[in-house]
């Protein structure tokens, strides 16, 4: 009966699809014909003008003959003027060539005298000298072509012998000659409407080879022969040439085609799932009931129906086997004091519940309450109840179907006890412990944060972590957050940690600088749902860094000072003469370090205008690749000593990679970054660099060997080196900073085992 329910209708839309395609078929056949029968209407016209077009042309050779047949010793003025008067207003005719037993006497036009006049036919192109030959073994007429008898030139080829008359029919006496045509098939095929009529056929002309081998095509594609078209003879004196057209969109399918297979499937399709419908009520009757009573008693739920007295009138299986019992210990018997106690743990009365329950199913459509199996274990059930009417609206029984919860609620109590020990450890320490939603709002702040920027839980609780962030930290915390939500997009793998200090607002208006950890929380797709996190004050500390910074920039100023006196007294010096050579070369050492530390503070300075957003770019067309070599020809003397080599990609091998960018600042980026790979590579190794365009200007620079595991989340920081670097960690610090300047970021990928990547993105410029 199931299987039944598919094969039947199947069958039937089989069957009645089968019918739509035979009378598809027949109409195709039928629209087919008639097509035919319209091409072969136009084709015989085609074929009526070819045949007489040629003819006309070929009357010309007949002319000629019939001529010098009876006269066979015409004058040469006279014959001239004859070919002349046949060949006039006649287009296509390239060319007419009288032989005299085996010597040309006449040639038309005139031009080609020169050339083929009174020489013998076997000094004329091989193909014509067959053509006149075949014609006199033939005693007749013979045509040859359309075909390219002459190089990059398609012609037809004409010859008829020439035999004396001698008092009787034409041609019955001795031989005296031939007459050759050569034709122009292009003037022909327009005569006959052959290129230039019936733009809906595709037609083709088919003719045989000069060896009689076989056929080859004069006009039009071989695939038209190939496609069941309707074909002519064009008639020749020694055969026929074949003529085929079919349509210029293919025989394609009848114009009813598709509503006839659209109309007869919707058609069948009804039917059939109307077959199936009717079969399929038939069987879900059968089934209703054997499906609920397999439902009710294998589903994973207690399932039992009260009647108006709160006595069980059924329970399922999975129920007797949650609770022990046997069907003939519960059916029939009150829910309390067989699954229910009398009294809950709680002291509620259990027993007014199910009352209330049956007097008014509609207050109480769920509840939790403890039940009682048959080896005395309480549990926790959650009901969800559904009272069933007669047809007058009297109460007729209740279906309860309950969820064992026990662990629920024992994780509930677990989590309240350890939510007692969360909150006295978060309520006692110093450190700021807060949580954030998934729109960065606070859910929760620990009282510390009172102690340290003046405000209570309730004034922060709900509010966005930006209302308390300061001006110059919002950016840092808007780029980490962006750079989350850009993995998050690309599915990417996403940090389970970050770790950043941020200047935060207090109460009295002041800010607090606080270094803070934070743990990203996401769901089981991945989503980010929220943060916790940990902050702690450093205020000091940061304060510290600020005012190194400051007697930094200090010493920096007035070191410029007596530089001046360095760079220019060497050459004060030197003017004053009478000095060794030995002394103008310790004088010029004095004023090339002089001016060297002097490039040093500058640069310094710029790092600092970098810094603060004060620097301003003088951007130019710089190319990349000379760029390199220069770093290279500086870095040889460490390539040697290690033995390392230096390799640079350029998309398909380009010799110029031209970016916009200010040169001195991308010189001192990528020296950085190639002297930093080559200090760090093994000897003999490698360092590989890679330029390309992708999303912006892409600078890769990779070596062999690992960047320990605590400098990578610091890789870029300032002063951040390892305990074998030699280095002020000013190197990776620089190159980020000038190449965010430029708009663009440093990244470091360490991913690879034994191998580290350092890539380097600019914003594409336009170039000039």
């Amino acid at each position: 009966m199931k299987r039944s329910i598919l094969v039947v209708p199947l069958a039937l839309f089989a069957i009645f699809m089968l019918a739509v395609f035979m009378f598809e078929r027949a109409e195709t056949e039928q629209h087919r014909n008639k097509m035919r029968l319209n091409i072969f209407y136009e084709l015989s016209a085609i074929q009526s003008r070819f045949e007489t077009a040629l003819s006309r042309r070929l009357n010309i050779l007949r002319a000629t003959s019939a001529v010098f047949s009876g006269s066979p010793n015409l004058p040469d003025e006279q014959a001239d003027n004859l070919i002349k008067s046949l060949v006039y207003d006649q287009e296509g005719v390239d060319a007419v060539i009288v032989a005299r037993d085996n010597r040309i006497v006449h040639v038309y036009p005139p031009t080609a005298e020169d050339q083929y006049l009174d020489i013998p036919t076997d000094h004329l192109p091989p193909v014509v000298s067959l053509a006149i030959k075949s014609s006199i073994v033939r005693r007749d007429m013979v045509v040859m072509g359309p075909s390219e008898f002459f190089p990059g030139r398609s012609t037809i080829l004409a010859a008829i012998p020439v035999f004396e008359q001698q008092g009787g029919p034409h041609g019955n006496g001795p031989f005296w000659g031939a007459v050759a045509m050569v034709l122009d098939p292009e003037s022909i095929f327009k005569d006959t409407g052959l290129v230039d009529e019936y733009p809906e056929l595709k037609k083709a002309l088919m003719v045989p080879h000069t060896d009689a081998s076989g056929w080859q095509m004069a006009y039009g594609s071989r695939n038209v022969f190939d496609a069941d078209p309707v074909t002519m003879h064009i008639l020749l004196p020694q055969g026929y040439w074949q003529l085929a057209a079919i349509p210029q969109e293919g025989w394609g399918k009848s114009p009813y085609s598709t509503f006839i297979f659209g109309s007869g499937f919707l058609l069948a399709l009804a039917l059939s799932l109307g077959l199936w419908h009717t079969l399929h009520q038939a069987r879900a009757r059968e089934l209703a009931r054997e499906e609920y009573y397999h439902l009710v008693h294998t589903a994973r739920s207690i399932i039992l129906r009260l009647d108006t007295a709160g006595r069980i009138r059924f329970i399922n299986e999975y129920a007797l086997s949650f609770f022990g019992f046997e069907r003939d210990e519960l059916e029939g018997h009150p829910l309390v004091g067989g699954l229910f106690p009398e009294f809950g743990l709680d002291g509620r009365n259990i027993s007014s519940l199910v009352n209330r329950l049956i007097r008014t199913p509609s207050d109480l459509p769920a509840y939790e309450i403890e039940a009682i199996k048959k080896n005395g274990e309480i549990v926790w059930i959650a009901w969800s109840n559904r009272p069933s009417y007669d047809p007058r609206g009297k109460l007729r029984d209740i279906v309860c179907v309950g969820t064992d919860v026990t662990k629920r609620r024992q994780m509930e109590e677990a989590l309240r006890k350890s939510e007692s020990k969360y909150r006295l450890l978060t309520e006692n320490v110093t450190d700021v412990i807060w949580g954030l939603d998934a729109n960065l709002h606070f859910t929760y702040i620990s009282p510390s944060d009172k102690q340290l920027r003046g405000f209570d839980a309730v004034e922060v609780l709900g509010k966005p972590l930006w209302d308390y962030v300061a001006h110059g930290s919002k950016d840092l915390l808007l780029h980490i957050v962006a750079n989350l939500e850009r993995k998050l997009h690309k599915g990417q793998d996403l940090p389970e940690t970050l770790t950043m200090s941020l200047e935060m607002l207090c109460k009295d208006g002041s800010t607090v600088w606080v270094e803070t950890r934070a743990t990203v929380l996401y769901n089981d797709e991945g989503d980010m749902v929220g943060m916790q996190g940990v902050s702690r004050d450093i205020s000091d500390r940061t304060r510290a860094d600020a005012l190194r910074e400051d007697m930094e920039r200090i010493a920096r100023h007035d070191l410029k000072t007596p530089l001046g006196a360095v760079i220019g007294l060497p050459e004060e010096i030197a003017r004053e003469g009478n000095l060794t050579p030995q002394q103008n070369k310790m004088l010029e050492v004095i004023r090339k370090a002089g001016t060297s530390m002097l490039e040093l503070i500058n640069r310094s300075l710029d790092l600092y205008k970098m810094e603060t957003d004060a620097y301003a770019l003088d951007l130019e067309r710089v190319d990349l690749i000379k760029l390199l070599d220069l770093i290279g020809a500086e870095s040889r003397p460490l390539l040697r000593a290690k033995g390392i080599s230096l390799g640079v990609e350029t998309p398909d091998g380009a010799e110029e990679f031209p970016v916009m960018g200010e040169k001195p600042l991308l010189h001192a980026m990528l020296s950085n970054m190639v002297k930093n790979a080559l200090e760090a590579s093994p000897e003999g190794g490698s360092v590989h660099i890679r330029l390309r365009r992708r999303d912006g200007v892409r600078i890769s620079v990779r070596n062999a060997g690992s960047v320990p595991e605590e400098l990578r989340e610091v890789f870029f920081d300032k002063y951040a080196k390892g305990d074998s670097s030699k280095g002020s960690g000013l190197g990776t610090y620089s190159m980020r900073l000038i190449a965010r300047t430029h708009g663009g970021d440093a990244r470091l990928d360490a991913a690879t085992p034994g191998e580290t990547t350092v890539n380097v993105i600019l914003p594409d410029r336009p170039l000039k």
